[in-house]
């Protein structure tokens, strides 16, 4: 994925998950028993114009991930998932 060149992406660190047949109903639900059960560095849970997709990274050059759960809606973040698209 192309980005800002301190993105986690770029440094492979980073995932985008999106699956076409599930809901966003079922990806929030991911996105949840991710944070609860995955060292994560960030868990976003991303609204798009019609869909939504699950941002996960885990940063390798820390000893502990911070765990860190956002939402990004209407290009701006938030604290903690929130789930505004059924």
């Amino acid at each position: 994925r192309t980005g800002a060149a301190r993105s986690q992406h770029n440094r492979g660190m980073a995932v985008d998950i999106q699956e076409p047949t599930w809901t966003n109903k079922k990806l929030f639900e991911v996105a949840q028993w991710a944070l609860k059960n995955l060292p994560v560095d960030q868990i976003i849970y991303e609204h798009g114009r019609y869909n939504c997709w699950l941002h996960l990274s885990f940063d390798r050059t820390k000893d502990k991930q911070r765990g860190q759960p956002l939402t990004m809606y209407r290009n701006k973040f938030e604290p903690g998932l929130k789930r505004y698209y059924t």
